[in-house]
C-alpha cells in the first residue's frame, strides 16, 4: 500500500527568480550539461525546469512531487513549452521510487523531509534516502535541502503559532534540517569523508522589508477557511479557532513594512 502522509506546507509555489538561484547554488559545482537528474519536490516545475537549462538538450530532468501534491502545477507551467527534456511523474510513495538501479547523475530532494509521513524512529525518512542513493549512479550525488529552523520578525509568537499549526499537521516535533547529517549515517551514507560528503547551511529571507510584499496573504490562503488542507488540519485535531489566530497573525505581520522572515536551511551533497 502507499505510505500515506499528513499535510504539510513548507514553502509556496511561484518563487521569484532569486530564490531558484538560491536552491540551485548547492548544485552549482557538480551539475554539467547531459546529466540525467531527479527532482523529488516538483511543485509548480520551476525548479525543474531550471535544472534542464543546466543540463542542456542532451540532459533530462524528471520531477516527482511530494506526498500529497499534485504534478499537474508542474505540467501546466508556461516553461514546459521551451523544455522538451522535461518529464513528471506522480510517485505516491517515496520509499518505493520507480526506477532502477544507478540511473540518474544527481537526485535532488528539496523540502521534502517533513512531507513523508511521520514516524518515531524516522524509518520513513531513512527508507527514503536509501531509496535516493539506489537509484543515483555510483559517483554520482545524492542532494538534499531542509528547514533547519525559522523565525518570524517582530512577532515573535508567530514561530510557536507555526510550529503548533504546521509541523503539528505533519507529525513533528521539529524541522528535519538539524537531523540529516545523522539520518544520512544511519541509511547507509559515509559522511566520515569531506571529499564526499559536505554538510552546509543557508537563509533565504522574506517579507515587506525585503520587497516581497503580500507573501503571508498568499500564504494564508492556502489554509483559508473551506480549503482542503484546513479540513485536514482539523482532522489532526487542530482547532478551527486557533488556525484563524496564526491567520490573522500572519496578515498583520504582512502589513509592518519592517516585517521580515528567516528560514535557515541544512544542505547536505552526498557523492554515492
Amino acid at each position: 500500500m502507499p505510505v500515506k502522509s499528513l499535510p504539510c506546507v513548507l514553502e509556496p509555489a511561484n518563487l521569484p527568480p532569486d530564490l531558484h538561484e538560491d536552491y540551485l547554488d548547492l548544485l552549482t559545482e557538480i551539475l554539467r550539461p547531459g546529466q540525467h537528474i531527479l527532482h523529488v519536490g516538483c511543485q509548480d516545475g520551476d525548479l525543474t525546469y531550471s535544472l534542464c537549462y543546466q543540463v542542456a538538450e542532451h540532459g533530462s530532468v524528471v520531477g516527482i512531487n511530494a506526498p500529497g501534491q499534485d504534478i499537474k502545477l508542474a505540467e501546466d507551467n508556461p516553461r514546459r513549452k521551451a523544455y522538451h527534456n522535461a518529464s513528471f511523474l506522480h510517485v505516491p510513495d517515496l520509499t518505493k521510487l520507480p526506477f532502477k538501479n544507478d540511473t540518474f547523475d544527481i537526485v535532488y530532494a528539496c523540502n521534502i523531509m517533513a512531507y513523508l509521513p511521520p514516524c518515531f524512529d524516522h524509518k520513513t525518512v531513512l527508507d527514503f534516502l536509501k531509496e535516493m542513493k539506489r537509484v543515483a549512479k555510483p559517483g554520482g550525488f545524492v542532494v538534499s535541502r531542509d528547514i533547519g529552523t525559522q523565525h518570524f520578525f517582530p512577532i515573535e509568537d508567530l514561530d510557536a503559532l507555526f510550529m503548533k499549526t504546521l509541523l503539528r499537521a505533519a507529525g513533528l516535533y521539529g524541522w528535519y534540517g538539524p537531523l540529516m547529517p545523522k539520518l544520512y549515517k544511519f541509511a547507509g551514507y559515509d559522511i566520515a569523508d569531506p571529499s564526499t560528503f559536505t554538510v552546509t547551511t543557508t537563509n533565504s529571507m522574506r517579507g515587506p522589508a525585503m520587497g516581497d510584499d503580500h507573501w503571508a496573504e498568499e500564504f494564508v490562503k492556502k489554509f483559508a477557511s473551506g480549503t482542503e488542507r484546513r479540513k485536514q488540519w482539523m482532522t489532526v485535531g487542530i482547532q478551527e479557532s486557533f488556525i484563524d489566530l496564526f491567520a490573522e497573525k500572519l496578515k498583520r505581520w504582512d502589513t509592518l513594512t519592517h516585517s521580515w522572515y528567516v528560514c535557515m536551511y541544512t544542505e547536505i551533497t552526498a557523492q554515492v
